[in-house]
């Protein structure tokens, strides 16, 4: 839908990303954030990703918000400013000194 989440942040998007820069879309990360516009679109991306999580869990609660998929398991794919935007846009003191953020290792 217009404006969904999924509008900003899927793997849709990284396809489109890499169509319009050239990029092949399983080097998007590592390649890309070597380019100085071509980063800031990348991380707002890792942020609008972040942001949608977040949002989540300050919405339910849960112990744990597992990440996973195929998006976050590519190469170069910058977990710590992920992780650094989840937290810092979670609810105080809870869910934000409760949640536990995991990585999935079973692959995407």
């Amino acid at each position: 839908n217009l404006d969904c989440a999924e509008a900003y942040a899927c793997g849709g998007v990284l396809n489109r990303i890499a169509l319009e820069t050239g990029i092949n879309v399983g080097d998007i990360f590592t390649k890309g954030l070597e380019h100085p516009e071509l980063q800031v679109t990348l991380l707002m991306f890792t942020d609008d990703l972040a942001r949608t999580l977040s949002t989540g869990v300050n919405l339910f609660h849960p112990e744990v918000a597992l990440i996973g998929g195929g998006v976050v398991t590519m190469p170069g794919f910058p977990k710590g400013r992920f992780t650094g935007t989840f937290f810092r846009h979670l609810r105080r003191p809870v869910p934000s000194d409760t949640v536990e953020l995991r990585w999935a290792g079973l692959g995407s």
